[in-house]
């Protein structure tokens, strides 16, 4: 029997890192941009782009554009139903990505652990000023 609906991220790797660079590239793909306007967005060549963009299939596993973008949205870099994409890269998530299990809190010193919650924080706000930026920050 003919498998009609393939798992879309089963290539993909869902835990690959990205830099702010990567990012920078990776949202004006997901803008649908061709390379060209792409390097004239950044002030790069097409060649560099073309070459960040062969990185960028390669760290996160996808093999086409349209698989590259199901990455981002699989990976929360893109968020459904928000009419633009935030008006600068997020950060390259480290230790955000996942929650902290309590043995991994536990071995972290105060400060590094107030560091942990304010970037959780920041990342939290972030998205509440795109899904509603009337709202006033509290």
């Amino acid at each position: 029997m003919i498998d009609l609906y393939p798992n879309r991220i089963a290539t993909l790797r869902l835990r690959a890192e990205l830099s702010a660079t990567e990012l920078e590239v990776a949202r004006l793909v997901a803008c649908n941009l061709p390379n060209m306007d792409i390097a004239t967005s950044l002030c790069r060549s097409e060649d560099t782009i073309k070459n960040r963009l062969v990185r960028l299939f390669r760290a996160t596993g996808a093999s086409t554009r349209p698989q590259f973008v199901v990455w981002m949205y699989e990976t929360g870099h893109v968020l459904p139903g928000l009419p633009r994409l935030p008006e600068a890269p997020l950060r390259p998530r480290h230790r955000t990505s996942t929650p902290l299990t309590a043995e991994e809190a536990a071995a972290l010193s105060l400060p590094a652990l107030r560091h942990q919650l304010a970037a959780t924080r920041t990342e939290l706000d972030t998205l509440v000023t795109f899904v509603d930026p009337h709202r006033e920050r509290t």
